[in-house]
Order: structure tokens, then sequence, then C-alpha cells
């Protein structure tokens, strides 16, 4: 092969490329003090406990990585089809921010946050319906739909939406799958008591109760601390909740 026509070194146009990929799939909001997000209580327990307790902001697999490069470009996409299919009244916003007050029986202020991937506005301004898109090739697709669901539900009660639409996009053959729902007001409430689980465990520094689901071990940042705390856990500070 002949001399690169600019004098980059490969070993630096490779860290550039894979930093910046790996720095795109991040999580940039950063979580304050007293806030949870909606993705901390849809799933397990104990991941969520991790997370907040050791401040973590574990690299992203591969796979979660292209999911937010289609979820980045899903606007760009679908927005001129999305306005010929539900008309020139309707307004979409993409990636809203949504958040949910509540406080703790003692009275601490706790905040649940959220971004829904997509908020339908009626004609009247008023929010109609929360869409949430979710991109995966994996064998727990079917089985990832409570978790799914749970998500579109709270995105859509904490933005006043009256329906929660659930978009599942298999991203080897991009077969598309969608699910609409009322939104669930009672749903929602489980999900805050969660919540109030999940403070409680922080502040006592107990580990709550492990999955649901088996799968999510599988693809979890923190399972080989979660093992090793099988050894230790009645011998540390930390209890089994």
């Amino acid at each position: 092969m002949g001399e690169s026509p600019v004098a980059v070194d490969d070993k630096a146009v490779e860290s550039l490329v894979s930093g910046a990929f790996t720095s795109f799939g991040r999580d940039h909001r950063g979580r304050y003090p007293n806030e949870l997000w909606v993705t901390h209580l849809t799933g397990c327990m104990r991941r969520a406990f991790f997370s907040i307790r050791f401040n973590a902001d574990p690299v992203r697999s591969g796979d979660a990585i292209l999911g937010r490069i289609l979820h980045y470009v899903s606007k760009e996409v679908l927005d001129p089809h999305l306005a010929k299919l539900l008309g020139d009244d309707f307004v979409l916003e993409w990636e809203k921010d949504v958040s949910y007050q509540f406080e703790t029986p003692d009275g601490d202020p706790w905040l649940i946050k959220g971004r829904a991937d997509l908020v339908v506005y009626d004609p009247n301004g008023n929010a109609y319906e929360v869409w949430e898109f979710k991109f995966t090739s994996h064998e727990r697709f079917n089985q990832a739909i409570p978790i799914y669901v749970g998500q579109a539900n709270a995105y859509a009660v904490m933005s006043g939406a009256h329906f929660a639409r659930l978009v599942l996009v298999n991203r080897n053959t991009f077969a598309v799958r969608s699910i609409s729902m009322s939104a669930d007001e009672s749903g929602f409430k489980h999900l805050v008591e969660r919540a109030q689980n999940l403070i409680d465990c922080l502040r006592k520094d107990t580990v709550p109760v492990g999955p649901e689901l088996d799968w999510e071990c599988k693809f979890c940042p923190f399972s080989l601390i979660c093992v090793k705390a099988r050894e230790w856990l009645s011998q540390s500070k930390l209890g089994v909740g």
C-alpha cells in the first residue's frame, strides 16, 4: 500500500473513531442526587442499585451503541413519513425530557426522569401519544416486551399523553411490530413504588433482590460484582433486600 496522503497515524484514527462511537453511546445527561431514571425502575433493581451506589457509567456494548445510533437517525428517517400519516394538525416532538416528582414517606422530594423518543401532540396542543422505539436483535426480544411497555407507559403518563405506542424494530431484518396501549396510571403507580423500594435500599446500603428475568444478567455490566456479592454479602455492611 502507498503512503497515506495525510500525516495521521492509523492507531490515532482507530482510537478517535472508537472513542467517538463509544462516547456517542453513553448517556451524557447525568444524574443528580434524589433523581432516578425510568430505566432504573423497569429492569433489574440490583443493577440500578449498583449503578447509583457506585455512580457508574459503564461502557455500552456494540449492540447498545448501534441502538443509540439508530435512535439518533430515526427522526430524519421517519419525520416526513409520520407527518403524512398523522396529518398536518398533529405536531411531533422528538427526544422529549419528561419527569415526575414525588416524596418518600419522610417527606424527602425525589424526581423520576426519562426521555420519550417521540411525543405526538393533537391539534389543541395536548400530548396525545408517546412513541417508544426499541432496536434489538437478541433472542430476548419478546421477553423484554414487559420492560419496554413499562418504559413507554411511564413516558406517556409523565407527559400527560392518553396513549403510548411501543415500536419494536428487529435490527437484522428491520421487521417492525407496533404495540399501542392506553396510558395506565396504575402501572405507573407500581413504578413509583419500585422507586420507593430502591431509595430505601440505597439509604440502608442494602442490595435489593436480583432480576426477575434471567437474561438480564447476561447483558449486565455488573454481573461479576453481583455474582461475587453472593459470597460476601452476609459478611459485609451490605445486606440482602
